[in-house]
C-alpha cells in the first residue's frame, strides 16, 4: 500500500513516533522517547498501527521485524495473533444469530446446546447461564488458559470438559450466574459451541462468511491456512520467539490472526452503524445494545483500561465520550488493541509481538490521541 499521506498527516505521524510517554512503573525513561528506542527498551520486535480520523482510515505504519534478530521487516499486511479481540468477533456472530431468531440473549443456553451442555451446579438452581451473561463475563463460568498434549487434537467438547488430551480447567459454573464478573475464556468457548450447534457450521467458517469477507479483512483468519514465515511471532519475557501455536478446536476465546488495517475495517463498521447507518454486520439497534454497559468495571478489574463491559466489547466513558475497545493479550507474548470513539469518528488499532507489548500499545494510543488533540489517555493500573 502507498504511504503518500498528506503533509499534516506526516506531521502527526512524526509527533507520534517521537513523543511516547513511558507508563510503566519504575521505568528508567523520563520525559518523552522515540518509538524505536522504546520498542528496544521494552523488548518488542514489531509494532503495527492503523489510525482512523474523520471516519476513514487515515494512516498506517509498521515498525521492526517479525521475529527478533531475523532482519525481516514487518509489513502492514503481516498478521499478528490478536488474542482476545477474537471475542468481539464471536459476539458479533452470536448477535447475528439473535437477530436471525436462532438464539435468545436471555434464555438458558442449554435450550440450544446439543453437542455439549453446561453441567448442573448448585449455583444454577435459580439462575441460568445465558448468552447475554456469557458475552459480558457474568455467567459464573470459570476461566482458564489452554494447553494440550503435544501432537494431539482435542475436540471442543474435551476442552469444555477439561478432559485429555486437553489440559485446562473444565467449563463449570462456580458462581451464581449474573452475580459477579469473572472474565472467562471458557465462557466464550461455550458461545462457540452454541453457534456451531445452532448453525451446523464451524466457528471459523461463520466468522469468515459473516465478518471477514463482508468487510474485506483479507489478511485475517481463525483457522484458515497461513504462511508462518509472514506471521509476526510472539515473544516470551526473555525475548525468545514463540511458535504460532494454533489451538486445534478452541477458537472463540482468542485464535484470530489479523492486522491493524483489517481491524480498522471492523472499527469503522461498528462506528458507522452505531448512529443508525445501514450496517453490513448488525443493525444499529444491536450495535447500540453492544455498546450499552451491562456492568460497570472498577479500575482494578481490567487494569484501568475500561470502565464498563458491553456485549463483547469494553467501554470507556459515556454519551459523547463513549469509546469501545477490543483488547487482546496472551501468555504467548503478543498484544493488540482496537478502539473507536464514535462521536469523534476516531479509532486506533495496534498490534505488537513482545511480552511488554501491552505497555507499548497503551503508550502508542496515548501518543496518537495527543497528536490529534483528543482526550483518550489511558492510565493503567499495574498489578502489584
Amino acid at each position: 500500500m502507498s504511504q503518500g499521506f498528506p503533509r499534516d498527516v506526516h506531521e502527526k505521524i512524526s509527533l507520534v513516533e517521537s513523543h511516547l510517554v513511558p507508563i510503566a512503573p519504575n521505568d528508567v525513561c523520563t520525559g518523552s522517547v522515540d518509538l524505536m528506542s522504546r520498542m528496544e527498551a521494552l523488548g518488542v520486535p514489531a509494532a503495527s498501527v492503523a489510525v482512523i480520523a474523520r471516519g476513514e482510515l487515515e494512516w498506517w505504519r509498521s515498525y521492526g521485524t517479525i521475529e527478533a534478530g531475523s532482519g525481516i521487516p514487518v509489513a502492514p499486511e503481516s498478521p499478528f495473533r490478536v488474542e482476545s479481540i477474537t471475542k468481539t468477533l464471536a459476539a458479533i456472530v452470536a448477535l447475528q444469530a439473535v437477530e436471525a431468531g436462532m438464539l435468545d440473549l436471555d434464555a438458558d443456553v442449554n435450550e440450544f446446546l446439543t453437542s455439549w451442555t453446561v453441567p448442573d451446579s448448585p449455583f444454577t438452581a435459580n439462575e441460568s447461564v445465558t448468552l447475554r451473561r456469557l458475552l459480558t463475563h457474568t455467567s459464573g463460568i470459570s476461566n482458564s488458559n489452554f494447553e494440550w498434549e503435544e501432537g494431539s487434537s482435542p475436540t471442543l467438547a474435551q476442552v469444555l470438559d477439561g478432559e485429555p488430551p486437553a489440559r485446562n480447567k473444565p467449563a463449570r459454573v462456580e458462581a451464581v450466574p449474573g452475580s459477579q464478573y469473572i472474565y472467562s475464556n471458557l465462557g466464550y468457548l461455550v458461545i462457540q459451541q452454541l453457534l456451531q450447534d445452532v448453525t451446523g457450521r464451524s466457528f471459523g467458517d461463520l466468522v469468515e462468511a459473516s465478518i471477514l469477507r463482508p468487510l474485506g479483512m483479507e489478511h485475517s483468519t481463525i483457522d484458515g491456512p497461513i504462511d508462518e514465515r509472514l506471521v509476526c511471532k510472539p515473544h516470551r519475557a526473555d525475548g525468545t520467539p514463540n511458535p504460532v501455536h494454533r489451538n486445534p478446536s478452541a477458537h472463540a476465546q482468542g485464535e484470530l490472526l489479523s492486522t491493524p488495517i483489517d481491524l480498522s475495517k471492523l472499527i469503522l463498521e461498528l462506528m458507522k452503524t452505531l448512529p443508525g447507518g445501514p450496517g453490513r454486520l448488525l443493525t444499529a439497534e444491536t450495535v447500540r445494545m453492544m455498546m450499552t454497559p451491562a456492568r460497570e468495571l472498577s479500575r482494578e478489574e481490567l487494569l484501568g483500561l475500561a470502565d464498563g463491559q458491553g456485549l463483547g466489547v469494553f467501554l470507556r466513558g459515556r454519551g459523547e465520550k463513549l469509546k469501545f475497545l477490543a483488547i487482546g493479550g496472551g501468555l504467548s507474548g503478543s498484544a493488540s488493541i482496537a478502539a473507536g470513539w464514535p462521536a469523534k469518528e476516531f479509532g486506533v488499532a495496534i498490534s505488537t509481538n513482545g511480552w511488554n507489548g501491552h505497555i507499548l500499545e497503551v503508550e502508542l494510543l496515548n501518543s496518537i490521541s495527543a497528536a490529534y488533540g483528543l482526550d483518550f489517555k489511558i492510565d493503567p493500573v499495574f498489578p502489584t
